[in-house]
């Protein structure tokens, strides 16, 4: 995950991460939660901290 913070920081590379994993959703500066196809919560965080999506 290092790597793709630093891609993201330094050469404005966005990823697309589909993960259920709370750790790496914390380290997102954007987080949009899809249940059962359709959205539920579009959360961006300039710390790149994001809060737990929507139960």
């Amino acid at each position: 995950m290092s790597l793709v913070k630093q891609l993201n920081r330094e050469q404005g590379v966005t990823f697309i991460v589909a993960t259920h994993d709370d750790y790496v959703t914390s380290l997102a500066s954007r987080v949009i939660a899809v249940r059962d196809g359709h959205l539920v919560e579009d959360t961006a965080s300039p710390q790149g901290i994001v809060q737990e999506a929507i139960a």
